[in-house]
């Protein structure tokens, strides 16, 4: 009876399979109105994703997050920043000099995450720990009331342990794995104002 190998050429013997990452599930994006209330054209918001392998047995190689904006919203130049993990701190939009970039041919936020991670590869994100970027975006001032605002990102990874190359797309905070929302209200010009008036008119001549 044949043993099993490992692909490293390696006897693994008593060795049960690994499940790998827990990073499925648990991209978590939000989008956050900065000044607050209803989100309505011209308004920025606040977006963040959080990537976690607290649960896994496998550390993710080559982590590379990928954010492509919807028709409604408007990249705000050099607010990407990685707040949490590895290379902390604000990135570039250019290609090629740091782990952020903003891709404007595909209109998507694209940030190599992890430890080692460089202006071309992704890096590593153990068991056991976790990474955060955020950016901001601006509602066009196109977009009518009653829109639903609807944004998904993934991030792209090889599994340590068994080789091969996953995509894990986002989920909103405490829901299943599918887009962020949010819905857009009236503008400000929309609200009706009530004038009355007490006592008695006098005009002036």
């Amino acid at each position: 009876m044949s043993r099993p190998v490992s692909r490293f050429g390696m006897e693994t013997v008593g060795v049960p399979h690994a499940p790998g990452t827990s990073i499925p599930g648990n991209v978590i994006k939000r989008m956050t109105d900065l000044n607050g209330g209803a989100v309505v054209p011209g308004d920025t918001l606040l977006v963040n994703v959080t990537v976690s392998n607290l649960a896994g047995s496998s550390a993710a190689l080559a982590l590379v997050l990928r954010d492509p904006l919807p028709a409604q919203l408007r990249y705000v130049p050099g607010t990407i920043v990685v707040v949490t993990g590895s290379n902390a701190g604000p990135q570039s939009d250019a290609a090629n000099d740091d782990q952020g970039q903003f891709d404007v041919a595909q209109n998507r936020v694209r940030v190599r995450l992890g430890v080692g991670a460089t202006a071309v590869n992704g890096g590593m994100l153990a068991p056991g720990t976790s990474t955060s970027v955020q950016f901001r975006a601006v509602v066009k001032a196109t977009t009518t009331a009653g829109t639903v605002i609807s944004n998904s990102a993934s991030v792209v990874y090889l599994e340590q342990l068994s080789g091969p190359e996953t995509t894990a797309p986002s989920s909103p905070v405490g829901g299943p794995v599918g887009p962020t929302t949010v819905v857009v209200s009236t503008g400000p010009g929309d609200v009706a104002i009530a004038k009355s008036h007490q006592g008695n008119l006098v005009l002036l001549r």
